[in-house]
């Protein structure tokens, strides 16, 4: 039997008296334990049994899983103000407590039915839906494992420990693939581990989901370090140059243009666009954002002025509008009333 047909024969056996419905959900987790859909049938029959709890027991066990995450978030700025400190063993203890606490959590486990995921906002979630169209159910979790990798990440770079660094980003990429933060940060470890193959592949996967203009100008200038790298300062001026149109203020861009000036004796010419725009064929990097990015908000932002959602579109049409600064959005955004 598929995992459908024995969900189906399982809800069909639920009578609506609460007493009975709790006592014949356990017998099936019990009668399934060594299916091989197991894990996908335990996991469903526990989502039917907690419907069948007690209001006052919902309650308090939606207190205790707050009182969780609160403990998450706790430990998680005592090993930021540790590192701020410079105690890096003291943040690694707690860092390591936690991340074992992660490892050991049952609850969250992809399998044939379910896809988990913790997405940072509700545009992240958005973009996995309509990219990967994928046929298993995706659940946006509270648990904060991509926080967690990223945090223990990025204190492994600090401690010098880049391979055990590359290693915990790779799995906060896993559990948020739409986040140009995270996947900027494992690329970094990429680069210092002198992978620029795999430091650029990654920079362009960050680019592709990328939906702040510092997102953007940090790509931008990954290629720009990328194309130094390679000796093609003319496409590396042209990448720190579009670095700036969205982040005109950028010290790491304006110093990288200038270590460019004196490395090339000032031989190294600012590209006409037209040069840059054969430079960017050639070297596999965009002249604009994200086409997919910008469609899928304003879709979204549609919707959501449909539905009467009127928040949600508000959130949906200022992505786009800080990307593109285009006076039409804008009409939108200042015609939209307030919800």
């Amino acid at each position: 039997m598929t995992y459908d047909e024995i969900m189906r024969k399982i809800t069909a056996g639920l009578t609506g008296d609460e007493e009975h419905d709790r006592t014949y959900l356990k017998e099936q987790m019990e009668k399934y334990k060594e299916h091989e859909l197991s894990a996908e049938i335990i996991r469903a029959c526990g989502r039917l049994f907690y419907n069948l709890v007690p209001k006052d027991k919902k309650e308090e066990l939606a207190q205790l899983i707050e009182n969780d995450m609160s403990g998450i978030g706790a430990v998680l700025d005592e090993v930021r103000f540790n590192i701020f400190k410079k105690n890096y063993d003291r943040a690694l203890e707690l860092m390591e407590g936690l991340v074992k606490k992660t490892e050991n959590n049952p609850l969250y486990q992809n399998d044939s039915v379910t896809e988990y995921f913790t997405f940072a906002t509700a545009f992240e979630f958005f973009m996995y839906i309509e990219r990967f169209k994928a046929d298993k159910e995706i659940k946006w979790i509270e648990y904060p494992y991509s926080s967690i990798y990223l945090q223990y990440g990025s204190l492994l770079i600090d401690m010098k420990r880049y391979q055990e660094a590359n290693l915990a980003l790779e799995k906060a990429v896993r559990w948020n693939p739409m986040s140009a933060k995270i996947m900027y940060e494992y690329a970094e470890s990429f680069k210092i581990l002198g992978q620029l193959e795999d430091y650029i592949e990654i920079t362009k996967r960050a680019f592709s989901v990328a939906y702040t203009r510092n997102e953007v100008a940090r790509g931008y200038r990954n290629w720009g370090y990328y194309l130094i790298e390679k000796e093609k300062y003319q496409a590396a001026i042209g990448c720190y140059l579009l670095s700036l149109e969205y982040e005109k203020d950028s010290k790491g861009a304006q110093s990288e243009l200038f270590y460019i000036h004196q490395k090339t004796n000032g031989s190294a010419k600012q590209p006409t666009i037209e040069e840059l725009e054969e430079i960017a064929k050639v070297e596999g990097f965009p002249m604009e954002i994200n086409e997919d990015v910008l469609g899928i908000a304003c879709a979204y932002g549609r919707h959501f002025i449909e539905e009467g959602q009127l928040d949600g579109a508000r959130v949906m049409f200022e992505i786009v509008y800080e990307l593109t600064e285009n006076e039409s959005i804008k009409d939108i955004l200042d015609n939209l009333p307030e919800s």
